[in-house]
């Protein structure tokens, strides 16, 4: 069986998981990858971020039904749609069955060659990493392993893209690209730690050195093929994994140094840059010297007059065009920047203090659309006024208004009183127009002479009534 094995389109999709990859193994899975792009897209993809590649070797286990293929190999050739199982032709007939996955099991290097080397034995020995350590060889060889099957399962899927699959056919890209990133940090972390811990191990440091350059040349490849949902469903997915494992401010400190390690390494390939090329200025500047001599020479009285009073001219033009682009405008609008700080920055901060830490992030906002009121405003809102109104827009918005609506939501009998003084609106509105025009007839009245009608005077009161007449007096005894 060995021949057929070796064949390029039948090298096993995992063996990568085994160490790194020869020439002619790299090859053969290239090939191999080839062909099972060609015959995608199918459904094999679907729900299943782990599905297996045509040319993958499987051995055959607990079927039911067909106990006899039991421990039988095969060869992935297909996927069947409506059945949702894998083609898998057999070694020992050559006939195609229909399986499903989770009766088959993808086999290793090892498992096809079980004589070949292979640098797992020496890490279940312990090896010369092995001891009581936090992180032992073992540990590190497996961080290795799932990083390769990554690799692997992100290259299947670029493969497919490659092969002109829409970008439907594949649409857990972005899943395995970040699972790929989450392997690769791990695995740099591991072998940190197994280097502090135990030392150097050389064997160690070249299979992981090969797999992280295998790695970084697959994050290209997907560079190239990602769609533009992809790159923003992409930062999305690091951006979030990076603050839950390392925070928001380790998350901040590990860009600022990848951005110090991409000038560090300009600065390096500019530094060879100018080595290389060190040798051969000065016989440039000797040409250039010589060529330019005479000509320098002839003109030097000219050029000597002539460059004088450029020389003033520019620095006088200079220093006017500093004074008018520069100074001139810091002097007219320092009053207008102190007054969008206090608006846009002090008052956010202060007011929603009790939101913290909210109000840090608006008024860091704050700063930012007070720059772009400043330097950029939107065409006609460039006078003083507009840029003005502008920012006092801003504390409105994002101050005055939530504050407002937040004391609405938390008094409602606020809304009880709104509602009367709404529904006595139109009486009120009634009673004042009817005051307002009296007062305006008054007022032409008194325009036109017309003498002012005096108020009818209050009716008298009714008089009083009589007094009750008295009683007779009672008669006199004899």
């Amino acid at each position: 069986l060995e021949p057929r094995f070796t064949s390029p389109l039948r090298v096993v999709a995992s063996a990568m998981t085994s160490g790194p990859l020869s020439a002619e193994e790299a090859e053969a899975l290239r090939q191999m990858q080839e062909e099972a792009s060609s015959h995608l897209p199918d459904r094999r993809s679907d729900g299943d971020p782990e599905w297996l590649a045509n040319g993958a070797q499987v051995e055959l286990h607990s079927l039911q039904k067909a106990q006899a293929l039991n421990g039988q190999r095969g060869e992935i050739v297909g996927f069947d749609d409506k059945q949702l199982r894998y083609r898998v032709k057999l070694h020992s007939d050559g006939t195609i069955k229909v399986v499903a996955k989770k009766n088959m099991k993808v086999l290793t290097y090892q498992d096809i060659f079980p004589h070949a080397p292979s640098p797992a034995p020496s890490a279940s020995a312990g090896g010369s990493g092995s001891g009581d350590g936090p992180v032992t060889r073992a540990v590190v060889l497996k961080a290795l392993e799932r990083l390769q099957r990554d690799v692997l399962a992100l290259q299947q899927r670029i493969a497919v893209r490659k092969a002109g699959a829409p970008p439907e056919a594949t649409p857990d890209m972005s899943d395995s690209f970040l699972k790929l990133t989450a392997s690769e940090e791990m695995c740099k972390e591991v072998m940190e730690m197994y280097q502090r811990s135990h030392g150097r191990d050389e064997e160690l440091d070249l299979q992981g050195a090969t797999t992280l350059e295998a790695c970084e040349a697959c994050v290209q490849e997907y560079c190239e093929v990602r769609s533009w949902p992809e790159y923003f469903q992409d930062e999305i997915n690091v951006t979030k994994y990076n603050v839950q494992k390392h925070g928001l401010l380790g998350t901040l400190k590990n860009e600022v140094v990848e951005v110090g390690q991409d000038v560090r390494d300009l600065g390096h390939t500019a530094k060879e840059a100018i080595q290389k090329g060190a040798p051969q200025v000065p016989g440039l500047v000797r040409a250039a010297t010589d060529t330019m001599g005479n000509v320098v020479q002839s003109g030097t009285a000219a050029a000597a007059s002539t460059a004088g009073g450029f020389a003033a001219r520019s620095q006088e033009h200079i220093t006017n065009a500093v004074h008018d682009q520069v100074v001139a405008p810091v002097k007219r609008a320092w009053h207008f920047l102190v007054f969008g700080f206090f608006l846009c920055f002090l008052v956010p901060l202060f007011a929603l203090r009790s939101y913290a830490p909210l109000n840090t992030v608006v008024s860091n906002l704050g700063i930012l659309y007070l720059g772009v009121c400043t330097c950029c405003p939107p065409s006609g809102m460039r006078s003083r006024a507009a840029k003005a109104a502008l920012i006092l827009l801003y504390p409105l918005v994002t101050v005055v208004l939530p504050l407002g609506l937040h004391y609405w939501a938390t008094h409602p009998h606020l809304a009880d009183d709104m509602g009367t003084a709404i529904r006595q609106l139109p009486s009120t509105m009634t009673r004042t127009v009817q005051s307002l025009t009296e007062e305006v007839k008054e007022v032409s009245q008194v325009g036109r002479g017309v003498p002012k009608e005096a108020p009818a005077p209050a009716p008298a009161p009714p008089p009083p009534p009589p007094p009750p007449p008295a009683p007779p007096a009672p008669p006199a005894p004899a």
